[in-house]
């Protein structure tokens, strides 16, 4: 169940989680727009980049220590470029 609206969302936006912007299209009800698993991936992933980011930012460890644990992953996750 959608508990906010887009009035509030546009009124304050700020103050709400996870809206960082105004909302693009006023005219589109919130009930009416769909979530599909593409988007929530590529969000998620952009927020694990993000925290892995701040990691290496907080641990300043040497870059060829994380490029091993990276391509480890990579390898075991079969990622291949």
């Amino acid at each position: 169940q959608i508990t906010k609206s887009l009035e509030i969302i546009k009124t304050d936006y700020s103050k709400i989680n996870d809206h960082l912007n105004e909302p693009l299209f006023y005219m589109i009800p919130l009930y009416n727009w769909v979530c599909d698993k593409l988007h929530i991936f590529l969000r998620v992933t952009d927020r694990l980049w993000e925290l892995m980011l701040l990691d290496l930012d907080r641990e300043q460890v040497k870059e060829t220590i994380w490029q091993t644990r990276i391509l480890d992953k990579m390898k075991r996750l079969k990622i291949a470029f």
